[in-house]
């Protein structure tokens, strides 16, 4: 027994130095956390997959939807099929073996796919246009047609297709049986309402970007305020501001705030959800930023924009598909 404890002691210590293990990587009802989905999805996780989009601002052919271990191993394209259309994908949220995105090519073949996690059986399962704020939860798929028709929920198949609102739901966070969101036609207000489409409600007057939901609270980066930090509670009291520095991509996990800040040349940094212990994480213009299993992953317009992970405490920095 003592052998025992011993053995797991040392597996908990490697896993913790190499980045395989760590806090919860997101529930399993939803596509993708709710922090990087305010980051365009870009990056998500299933098991021991993460499946993220490359971007390459040199050689369109190396952009694409891909897939790797959590060690940076096994780094595999899903689609190679260039020739049909590149897969520029958003929102991408992977559930029970299904990856879920966005596809903004060409107009043609724009819309909401699905394919399996090997890359096959992929499908167009709406073929409105842009989607975006797509928010895979509980068997539905919850998204705003950017081609101005309103926002809408689906069943991950493609079928009952209910439209929610007229408006454009700019943010959109669906938690539970409701969905928080700004509105572009009010000055862009914080609003909420149910996910039926009903019982709509004004949350806070400030002008929302990257909303953050943690724990009844919503962050956010205050147009109202020069971009400066802010939370309010979801009915709108206890409106804080967190910190004086004008951010961009926030991303709540963990406890902290992970944000670009405006305020130091576009670097990375992080902050308590109270505001303390502001964190310098990275001196790389970041964009993007998404937060998974202790390991921020962000476009780093440092160098030409490629994608980049760093660990949560500034370590272990490397391109994730090098050169």
């Amino acid at each position: 027994m003592k052998y025992f404890h011993k053995t797991i002691a040392i597996l908990t210590l490697i896993s913790m130095l190499f980045g395989c293990t760590g806090s919860e990587v997101k529930s399993n009802d939803r596509g993708n956390t709710i922090g990087n989905i305010a980051n365009e999805g870009r990056v998500t996780q299933e098991k021991e997959w993460i499946y993220f989009y490359n971007f390459s601002s040199q050689n369109s052919l190396v952009s694409g939807l891909y897939k790797m271990r959590t060690d940076c191993t096994n780094i595999t394209k899903l689609r190679n099929d260039v020739a049909i259309d590149t897969d520029y994908a958003t929102y991408v949220n992977v559930l029970d073996g299904w990856v879920y995105y966005s596809h903004n090519g060409s107009a043609k073949t724009q819309g909401i796919y699905k394919m399996r996690v090997d890359g096959t059986d992929r499908t167009r399962i709406n073929d409105d246009g842009h989607a975006l704020f797509i928010n895979v939860v509980d068997g539905w798929i919850y998204y705003v047609n950017l081609n101005g028709s309103g926002t809408y929920k689906m069943r991950v198949n493609g079928k009952d297709k209910t439209k929610l609102s007229d408006n454009f739901l700019g943010d959109m966070i669906v938690i539970d049986d409701l969905i928080y969101y700004y509105l572009d036609e009010d000055d862009r207000k914080i609003y909420k309402m149910r996910t039926d489409g009903t019982d709509e409600k004004i949350v806070c007057e400030d002008a929302p970007l990257f909303m953050n939901f943690s724990d009844g609270w919503i962050y956010y980066a205050n147009d109202s305020d020069e971009q400066k930090i802010y939370k309010t509670r979801t009915n709108g009291a206890d409106r804080t501001k967190i910190s004086d520095d004008s951010s961009q991509y926030l991303n709540v996990a963990d406890g902290w705030i992970y944000y670009r800040n405006l305020s130091d040349e576009l670097k990375l940094y992080k902050i308590r959800l109270d505001g303390t212990e502001k964190t310098k994480v990275s001196d790389d213009n970041s964009q993007y930023i998404h937060v998974l299993d202790n390991y921020i992953y962000y476009y780093n317009w440092s160098d030409a924009g490629r994608l980049y992970r760093i660990r949560t405490d500034g370590s272990v920095r490397r391109a994730v598909i090098e050169p």
